[in-house]
C-alpha cells in the first residue's frame, strides 16, 4: 500500500501506553528488576510491530512506531518519593507512542481490549497493556509529566537513571564518519 499525502493530525497518531508486570517472573536485585522489565518491555514492542508491519520488518524500521517509555512502580502519583527498592511494588512503563501515518489505519483496526489482552497473555512477565490515544497538546504535557515522575526522581543517580527510560526503536549502532577517519590517521590508537 502507497502512502497517501492526506492530512494527518499528530494526535491521530499518538497513543499513551501503560505495560504491567508480573510481578512473580522478577527476582534479584534492583538492576535485575530494571533489566527485566525492559526486556518485556521490548517483546511486546516487537510483537506489536510484527502485528502492524507486513514482511520484513527488519527492514521497515522507517515504519516502527517511536515510543518513549519510563519505568515506574505504585505508588508514585501521590507524589511521595519511592525508592529504587520499591521496583517488585506493581512495576510497569508508561510510553508515548508515535505511529507511523502509512500504519495508523492497521493499528486503530488492532487497538483493542481484546488484541491488548491477548498480547500481555502471549508475552511471558505482562500483566496488562493499556493504551489511550493522545488528543491534545494539554494532554501530551499531563502524560509526559506522568510518565516521567519516577525517572525523575532518580535522575542524578548513575546505576539506574539510564535503565529508567528506554527509546524505541533502537538505533543502529553505525560508527560515524569521525571515528572511522581519526581511527585510519591514529591506526587506532588515541592520542594524549
Amino acid at each position: 500500500m502507497k502512502y497517501s499525502s492526506r492530512n494527518i493530525n499528530l494526535f491521530q497518531c499518538t497513543y499513551f501506553v501503560t505495560v504491567k508486570y508480573d510481578v512473580n517472573h522478577i527476582n534479584g536485585k534492583e538492576s535485575c528488576h530494571l533489566n527485566y522489565i525492559n526486556s518485556q518491555f521490548c517483546n511486546v514492542y516487537k510483537h506489536v510491530c510484527h502485528d502492524l508491519i507486513d514482511g520484513n520488518v527488519n527492514r521497515q524500521r522507517h515504519l516502527h512506531p517511536f515510543c518513549i517509555a519510563f519505568a515506574d512502580v505504585a505508588g508514585t502519583r501521590s507524589g511521595a518519593r519511592t525508592s529504587i527498592g520499591y521496583l517488585t511494588n506493581e512495576p510497569h512503563h508508561h510510553s508515548i507512542a508515535l505511529i507511523h501515518p502509512r500504519i495508523i489505519d492497521r493499528f486503530q483496526l488492532i487497538n483493542n481490549d481484546v488484541y491488548w489482552e491477548c498480547l500481555a497473555t502471549r508475552t511471558n512477565g505482562v500483566s496488562s497493556v493499556n493504551v489511550k490515544p493522545i488528543l491534545t497538546y494539554s494532554d501530551l504535557r499531563k502524560v509526559t509529566d506522568y510518565s516521567m515522575k519516577f525517572a525523575a526522581q532518580h535522575l542524578n543517580d548513575d546505576r539506574y537513571c539510564e535503565k529508567l527510560e528506554l527509546y524505541l526503536p533502537k538505533p543502529k549502532a553505525k560508527r560515524s564518519y569521525l571515528s572511522a577517519s581519526i581511527n585510519r590517521r591514529n591506526n587506532g590508537r588515541f592520542l594524549s
